[in-house]
């Protein structure tokens, strides 16, 4: 990421690596070498350390020396890097070092994944375990639709409080340390539900652990973006998601499997546990992705040397510590004002993404556990609920996390290479049209039955299919908002640019949540109110 900072590459368009190019060579030249590299990094270096006169306290030999033994060093990694994705030998042309940068552009660091993935698969194992309990723990507490709906919501209130906070935080002290912590606050949240005796406290548990899971994603979508440019981004997120999707298969079974077993207390107490040893993982395996001041890592650039430049950092040391959190939030606002303000490329995206989690909390998160589990009280002839016990509901919550898993590789390439607005209107339509055809799936194709099997093979491959579009369409939405946001904005604004977004799914998930419990108990029709979700969803899709 340093490299590609220092080499002026941010959109990685031909025009642009064309201009880098020129600018390293020597004019009119059609080659690059080693010394035209030095020669180039001295020059950068050197205006950097004009524009921040941090090295002004060496003495101007030491100084001379030291510029030009890391401009040496930098450009013998730098060379021997581009070196690798080319054919060149010892130099490189105009398309050979078009190809060279574009090839490492589009490579996605595994090794700084591979941790953070396992972590989100016990964090994914973790939540898919309880996806098939709650709708047993609203027929415990004897719930309303609504009631549930509001349940459901806090969960979304709290994370949107607590997502400029995060921003901030995560900005300031690094990715790590919320990493952890947030999983502690998670798992905090989740053994109260299992103590929870009404919606209430229900519901306050649950902004306990939305509290938690705004810290956590601002701090994985912020790591993720660290080690990731405009040609890998949606790759980047793939194997997180894919981590996660693939604990949200493997959770709901055994969730199913524990709540059948040991009840639905011992089921939190054991998530909760699961959360502290995920916090764990964290601890000892994850690294640090923030850069270490505006121009990262400490060791590429030479003002960044512990020795020489301490006396600097701790002059700054009080401005950083003056900065207040109300300083922070008038600076957020005011970041928040200039990113809605651009209407042809921040603003669309972010309203999007409130209108995918309006129909994913209202009609995945709400109605369709409800549908599934004991809808058939609550619907109409328009829609049959099934009665499935939490084993069977979590074998279907299973193949839909499963679709996840397959489906996030493929959906990330298709969005870096088709367009992230391709893969928004390509999801957006097809997640529209399986929620809307779920409730006719149930009415039309399915008789309930007491111990919750379907009666044909042909049956449960209609609804197993239906539900497959589903997540398909909701891993291409996914991928693509995160990796859009990213793309569109500059790297100082990343982190409240994808603060933004999230709240406006909070905004989304929160008012979906309780239109979608509040109408199906205004109109006992849970299927009805399943496809007007489906339906705003496909007009957020037309108009974006």
């Amino acid at each position: 990421q340093a490299m590609y900072k220092l080499l002026n590459l941010k959109d990685f368009s031909e025009e642009e690596i064309d201009a880098s190019f020129a600018s390293i060579a020597k004019p009119n030249a059609d080659n690059m070498r080693l010394d035209d590299v030095e020669t180039y990094l001295r020059q950068r270096y050197r205006q950097f350390d004009e524009e921040r006169m941090q090295l002004s306290h060496l003495p101007a030999n030491a100084y001379s020396h030291k510029l030009y033994r890391r401009a040496q060093l930098d450009a013998r990694s730098i060379h021997d890097l581009l070196l690798e994705f080319s054919s060149g030998e010892g130099k490189l042309n105009r398309s050979e070092y078009q190809k060279a940068v574009s090839s490492m552009a589009r490579e996605v660091d595994y090794m700084t994944l591979m941790p953070l993935s396992a972590s989100l698969l016990l964090v994914g194992t973790s939540v898919g375990i309880i996806s098939p309990i709650m709708p047993f723990v609203a027929e415990k507490l004897a719930l309303s639709t609504t009631q549930y709906g509001v349940v459901v919501s806090s969960f979304a209130l709290s994370k949107m409080a607590g997502n400029i906070p995060s921003a901030i935080l995560v900005e300031r002290h690094g990715r790590k340390p919320y990493l952890v912590h947030s999983l502690l606050v998670v798992g905090l949240g989740v053994a109260g539900m299992g103590m929870a005796s009404d919606w209430i406290q229900l519901s306050a548990c649950r902004m306990t652990v939305g509290l938690g899971v705004a810290a956590l994603t601002t701090a994985s979508t912020l790591a993720v973006a660290d080690v990731s440019t405009n040609l890998s981004r949606a790759s980047t997120y793939s194997p997180l998601m894919s981590s996660f999707a693939a604990g949200m298969a493997l959770g709901p079974a055994v969730g199913g499997i524990l709540h059948d077993s040991f009840g639905i207390r011992d089921t939190f107490f054991l998530v909760s546990t699961s959360y502290a040893m995920a916090a764990l993982w964290n601890q000892l395996s994850v690294s640090e992705t923030k850069r270490d001041g505006e121009w990262w890592e400490k060791n590429t650039l030479p003002w960044h040397d512990i020795r020489d430049s301490s006396s600097c950092i701790e002059e700054r040391k009080p401005a950083s510590l003056a900065t207040t959190i109300s300083d922070s939030l008038k600076d957020t606002s005011k970041q928040w004002r200039d990113l809605v303000s651009d209407s042809t490329k921040v603003r669309p995206i972010i309203i999007m993404n409130g209108f995918y989690n309006l129909a994913f909390s209202g009609a995945q998160m709400t109605l369709l556990p409800l549908l599934l589990t004991g809808g058939g009280d609550i619907a109409s002839d328009a829609a049959i609920g099934l009665a499935l016990s939490a084993s069977t509901l979590g074998q279907l919550y299973m193949w839909m996390s499963f679709v996840q898993v397959v489906a996030n590789p493929a959906a990330g390439r298709f969005a870096d290479r088709m367009g992230k607005s391709v893969g928004i209107v390509a999801g957006g339509t097809l997640t529209s049209l399986a929620i809307s055809s779920v409730p006719i799936v149930c009415a039309h194709c399915f008789l309930g039955t007491d111990s919750g099997l379907l009666q044909s093979e042909t049956d449960w491959a209609i609804l197993a299919g239906t539900l497959g579009v589903w997540s398909l369409g909701s891993t291409l939405l996914a991928t693509s908002h995160v990796a859009a946001i990213s793309d569109v904005v500059e790297d100082s604004r990343r982190s409240q640019a994808l603060a933004l977004l999230r709240t406006a799914g909070d905004v989304g998930y929160l008012l979906g949540a309780i239109g979608a419990g509040f109408s199906a108990d205004v109109f006992q029709d849970v299927g009805l109110a399943m496809q007007a979700s489906g339906l705003v969803l496909l007009g957020g899709t037309a108009w974006f």
